[in-house]
């Protein structure tokens, strides 16, 4: 069964590595990426880039980042 993503998010993690990707698919999931983890959003990027070379980011300021919900 292939699961269809909605949307990428940065994420802030209270342990270590304090940043990371939330993937949200449409059936309403919210995941960790693990792969995407790193030290620094600069690193959670490229390496969303790596893992999703077709989607964006959302940041911490768009409108439907999972944190305004």
């Amino acid at each position: 069964m292939e699961y269809k993503i909605k949307a990428l998010h940065i994420a802030k993690s209270p342990c270590w590595p304090p940043y990371g990707l939330v993937v949200e698919y449409a059936d309403g999931r919210q995941l960790w990426d693990c792969d995407c983890a790193a030290g620094t959003e600069a690193d959670v990027l490229a390496a969303a880039k790596q893992e999703y070379p077709r989607r964006k980011v959302r940041m911490w300021d768009h409108p439907k980042h999972y944190s305004k919900r």
